[in-house]
């Protein structure tokens, strides 16, 4: 992981991403895929309060959890909680 992290570090310039370092990815390895591991640390620095995504295959039993500091939601669940607010 962290050699391929580098390498997208490297072409990726640091201004143009708010990609985190290493170290911060490394508390939440294992928590889904690997290549995911970017989306929730910065998700988290970001500090959104949703993560919407199709990829249940990886996603999915985080999209259980109610232990993250953001609900991770699907398109079409995120649609219909923005409907449900607009309305009230």
């Amino acid at each position: 992981m962290r050699r391929n992290w580098l390498a997208i570090k490297t072409i990726v310039p640091e201004n143009h991403t708010s990609l985190p370092v290493y170290e911060a990815l490394v508390p939440w390895l294992g928590i889904t895929a690997d290549k995911d591991v970017p989306v929730i640390v910065s998700t988290i620095n970001g500090t959104a309060d949703f993560l919407v995504t199709g990829d249940t295959g990886d996603f999915g039993v985080l999209m259980q959890r109610d232990d993250l500091p953001f609900r991770l939601l699907t398109p079409a669940d995120f649609v219909a909680l923005a409907g449900e607010l607009l309305r009230q």
